[in-house]
């Protein structure tokens, strides 16, 4: 299966407005309270549980796949699904994530978004997904540099369009992505752009900018100034440079330069407007080659 899937669904931004017809006030005081009770007595519950559990991942024979900031991901042995775990430590984060992918499996998401299959029996604090089938973007473009074969610019404008719809989907959803990962595994650590989440509000405008910084990645194979910064030793240089949009330059790229120029420029009105600029780029491409 050749499509581009994102992963990793914004821990903070989530914003989805229920249309349940309001208690009485007196009604709502009680039912609050009798909540945060529940929830108080299910979460110290969940947690004593957490440690009466006979297995880890581990034990169970699960391998580890990757690593990031908020969980550990692990395959599922003799199956096509992972189980993203989150620490106790992080149930904010998976409480979070948990709500968005039940909100984008709520509404037919399209086909390059990981399908959600609930949360593990096995561990309370874990999210079963569905596996791509050919490894992270960065992974599998990193050695078909090397190895061979390259991909296309036929390639690169179908998985920057499939990027840009799955995102226009989440936005549509009022779900803010905040760490644009492409791949098409799930069995490589995830990993940050430059640029995605130092002192930038996370909104539309931000997560175009953002799209614009995984393109430059995905055409070029490098790093926003790769060689000549290195993210933690020179992040205060980073940040003065993303805030003076003192962007490395496209002409380089194979293609869709134009469309990360303007997406650091965040000229766009929305992601939608992002999926007509691919389109009408390779469109014009496919004319002048022809």
């Amino acid at each position: 299966m050749d499509r581009l899937l994102l992963q990793q669904i914004s821990t903070s931004t989530l914003n989805h407005a229920t249309k349940a017809k309001k208690p009485p006030a007196d009604e709502a005081r009680r039912l609050g309270a009798d909540r945060d009770l529940n929830e108080q007595t299910t979460n110290r519950e969940g947690r004593d549980n957490l440690d009466d559990r006979a297995e880890t991942p581990e034990e169970k024979c699960y391998p580890l796949l990757g690593e990031g900031y908020t969980a550990k991901i692990y395959r599922i042995p003799n199956s096509e699904r992972f189980i993203k775990l989150y620490p106790i430590e992080n149930e904010k984060h998976f409480l979070a994530e948990k709500a968005a992918y039940e909100l984008l499996s709520a509404n037919s998401p399209p086909p390059n978004i990981p399908t959600y299959y609930g949360t593990s029996s096995d561990f309370p604090l874990g999210m079963v997904l569905s596996r791509a089938d050919r490894g992270d973007a960065y992974e599998y473009l990193y050695r078909a540099r090397r190895m061979g074969p390259m991909p296309t610019k036929k390639d690169f404008y179908r998985w920057a369009k499939q990027a840009a719809q799955a995102l226009d989907y989440a936005h549509s959803l009022h779900i803010m992505h905040a760490d644009i990962h492409l791949l098409w595994d799930s069995d490589r650590k995830e990993r940050d752009e430059e640029g995605k989440k130092i002192d930038m509000q996370i909104n539309a405008r931000s997560e175009i900018f953002a799209l614009g910084s995984a393109i430059y990645h995905m055409v070029g194979g490098n790093d926003l100034w790769g060689g000549e910064l290195e993210q933690k030793r020179d992040r205060d240089e980073i940040v003065r440079r993303l805030k003076a949009q003192e962007m490395p330059g496209t002409e380089e790229l194979v293609c869709l330069g134009s469309v990360v120029k303007r997406c650091w420029a965040v000229e766009f009105a929305g992601m939608d407007d992002v999926v007509k600029a691919i389109e009408d780029e390779e469109r014009e491409d496919e004319q002048n080659d022809g």
